[in-house]
């Protein structure tokens, strides 16, 4: 996974990491489809983050929860869906790319969007049997509370009549070191505009977040600089202590609303 990849998906693993992302391994019904799933097919998945849940394809101006950016291929070297671990479906999620997500978007972004485009549905056991290895790179819009938000509408289009900041993540509240932050959409009344993600160096001790704070600083300067004007300070807010380990240790970066340049890649 390239630095890129890894920053722009830094938001949705901390999530994961408060165990809010359950995958279920189960086998699913089988979907019933005239037609294949295809890019640009609006979704009704009844659990929108399992990638074994069963869905049903909608026209985009019904009521949905998820929408496919991309078709990947299922990997050669996996067995059935239902035999497969967590992590093993986790790994799947890299057949998807970036570079499809940008172009069914039509734009592209860096900073860290109210849309997770990092979901996949794979297929049934007995679609997997009858050779189907289609694997289904998805979206869904998070509420504030992190559930699928069900709504009306192809993202492509609703994103293009804008405005960008309107997709972006923030918080209402000062960003605090060794919390968790939730974000949601930004609005006009926003303060805080969250960045992104960076690594930090060094080792978690009893004085965390005080002993790493100004490591953390020093990693937000980086998208500080970029996406922030002349002589914008950054506030590092690093993760609540039970979300990071000296193996695993991660910082949120913010700026003012203010303050930011404009820019978002």
């Amino acid at each position: 996974m390239t630095p890129l990849t890894r920053t722009r998906r830094f938001g949705l693993v901390a999530i994961a990491s408060f165990g809010l992302l359950m995958p279920a391994l189960v086998g699913s019904p089988a979907q019933a489809e005239e037609l294949p799933p295809d890019v640009g097919d609006c979704l009704m998945v009844d659990d929108a983050y399992s990638p074994t849940s069963p869905y049903a394809v909608v026209d985009c101006a019904e009521t949905h929860n998820s929408e496919i950016y991309e078709i990947a291929a299922y990997p050669t070297n996996m067995g059935a869906p239902s035999t497969l671990s967590d992590e093993e479906l986790s790994a799947i999620e890299d057949e998807c790319s970036f570079e499809a997500f940008d172009e069914w978007l039509g734009a592209e972004i860096y900073l860290p969007l109210k849309i997770w485009s990092w979901l996949i549905t794979v297929p049934t056991d007995d679609d997997w049997a009858d050779g189907n290895r289609d694997v289904l790179c998805r979206t869904i819009r998070p509420t504030p509370e992190y559930e699928a938000l069900n709504y009306r509408g192809a993202i492509p289009e609703l994103f293009a009549a804008g405005p960008v900041l309107e997709w972006l993540s923030c918080s209402a509240k000062t960003p605090k070191s060794g919390k968790d932050n939730l974000t949601a959409a930004c609005t006009s009344k926003s303060k805080w505009l969250l960045l992104g993600g960076a690594r930090v160096k060094g080792k978690v001790t009893s004085k965390y977040p005080k002993d790493l704070q100004s490591a953390a600083d020093k990693a937000c300067k980086k998208l500080t600089k970029r996406f922030g004007n002349k002589g914008t300070k950054g506030t590092a807010a690093l993760l609540s202590k039970r979300n990071v380990s000296n193996e695993w240790i991660y910082t949120e970066c913010f700026i003012l609303v203010k303050d930011w340049n404009g820019k978002v890649a």
